[in-house]
């Protein structure tokens, strides 16, 4: 958001002293009109986050993400004691956690059973993807892409984005590892937060939802003491079939669309990796910063790496 620079003028008039009661009117006037614009509550309510995306008719609670604060405070940098004190990932779940959510129940046309099958998939791809220590470690996700349904373009975008990553077929896209000669994970811990949603498909079947946020903490593998922390956020949509594949193929996951947010990553560089930055220069102070622990909303397009309010 760009702020408005301050206006300054005269008044206009005949030149006479204005009579002594305006002044303590005007100043309470101007008191009123501070609060309405400091607490835009007292007038309105907070307009719903999802008040863009299609009602859902079809909705799995999840583990709720704490509000981020109006104006952030500086964080404390990560120890391997306290990787996450002064964030709001301190209070968010723990690994797999952080991605439960109950039976959604039938959906459109796709029965409870699949559903739930469904769910359960997608939640297994996110931690094969986002959890998985190897994987962490620079490893190829083998076991979650054996989940993607090989009828997907989201099937050939890993497969060439692994092969040869690139500027359009990045795969940290999809998938959080670190070059192991450049980054290591601080203990075994990772702060997950989101949600997931279910709504009917216009052809019968279903879409699911999947809004998560992934804190890592992290050190430098030159064995020097720095650490630093990486938050990415995946927004991903999966469609769900009616009806099982004629062919009798395995159950598996099919990824519409997929957003992500980062968190202090170097986006500069495509290597198949996220590149933290440690250090003063992983908040960068260029404007308008965000916060990457904010779950209100999406961010805008073009977002994806911004400067970073607090890290």
């Amino acid at each position: 958001m760009t702020k408005r620079p301050p206006t300054t003028g005269a008044h206009g008039g005949t030149g006479k002293r204005p009579p002594d009661w305006l002044g303590p009117v005007l100043g309470l006037l101007a008191a009123a009109i501070t609060a309405l614009v400091l607490r835009p509550g007292l007038v309105l309510d907070r307009p719903d986050p999802d008040a863009d995306r299609p009602p859902a008719t079809d909705t799995l609670a999840v583990t709720p993400s704490p509000d981020a604060p109006a104006a952030p405070a500086a964080t404390e940098g990560p120890t391997r004691d306290a990787p996450f004190r002064g964030t709001p990932a301190a209070d968010w779940a723990d690994g797999r956690d952080g991605l439960d959510a109950p039976p959604p129940g039938p959906v459109g046309g796709v029965s409870a059973a699949r559903m739930d099958e469904a769910v359960r998939l997608i939640h297994a791809f996110l931690a094969g993807t986002n959890l998985a220590p190897g994987v962490l470690a620079g490893e190829t996700p083998h076991e979650a892409l054996a989940l993607v349904d090989p009828a997907s373009d989201a099937a050939a975008w890993l497969e060439l984005a692994l092969a040869a990553p690139g500027p359009d077929h990045d795969p940290t896209a999809l998938l959080s590892r670190f070059h192991p000669d450049r980054v290591g994970t601080l203990g075994d811990v990772v702060k997950v937060a989101g949600r997931t949603e279910a709504e009917p498909a216009p052809d019968g079947g279903a879409i699911i939802h999947t809004d998560h946020t992934f804190v890592y903490a992290l050190r430098a593998a030159d064995g020097s003491e720095r650490a630093t922390r990486a938050v990415v956020r995946r927004v991903i949509d999966f469609a769900v079939h009616a009806a099982p594949r004629p062919d009798g193929h395995a159950a598996t996951v099919w990824p519409l669309q997929w957003q992500v947010y980062r968190g202090n990553d170097d986006c500069a560089v495509t290597d198949g990796y996220l590149n933290p930055r440690f250090g003063p220069d992983a908040a960068a102070d260029t404007a308008p910063p965000t916060d990457p622990y904010d779950r209100e909303g999406v961010p805008p397009a073009g977002e994806e790496c911004s400067a970073l309010a607090r890290l």
